[in-house]
């Protein structure tokens, strides 16, 4: 999936847990937007495109557990919110979620297993599309309900 369908599923996510109370809506965001999108960084087109494999090990529950412990730690030498290190956790992990519904899906337990959990969405294709524009409404819905904003309703007659 594209950047910005992780973001928003993940975004999504997060405000149904600050919604039912398990989180505030805080920090955890930077750690949750970064999380959401870092494991496309071996994507042919990024950063480490072309030396690592697409889909590879940077999408796997051992970077994802590597990548964690490094960021909790950094965090802690820098005395910062731990809460950051908890949303990067969450956004990772649903961005490995969400590739899992692509034909291409995820190795989950790579380097150690190679089957891979893969369903029919295709990245970028129309499925994706209506996807990602119903989770923007769903975002757009959750943050005026969090802020209490009211959506005036025309009564039809």
């Amino acid at each position: 999936m594209r950047w910005l369908t992780h973001f928003l599923i993940a975004f999504v996510i997060y405000l149904l847990f600050v919604r039912i109370g398990l989180l505030k809506l805080d920090v955890v965001v930077v750690g949750l937007a970064v999380g959401s999108i870092i494991p496309d960084i071996d994507h042919p087109q990024s950063l480490l495109g072309g030396v690592v494999k697409h889909r590879g090990i940077v999408h796997s529950l051992l970077a994802l557990g590597v990548s964690f412990v490094i960021l909790s730690t950094l965090l802690s030498l820098y005395n910062a919110n731990q809460l950051i290190a908890f949303g990067f956790f969450l956004g990772y992990f649903i961005h490995l979620v969400t590739d899992s519904l692509t034909p291409m899906g995820v190795k989950w337990l790579q380097p150690f297993k190679r089957g891979s959990v893969r369903f029919i969405i295709k990245t970028g294709g129309f499925g994706e599309l209506v996807i990602a524009f119903l989770f923007a409404i769903l975002l757009i819905l959750l943050l005026l309900q969090h802020y209490g904003i009211q959506i005036p309703h025309v009564p039809i007659s």
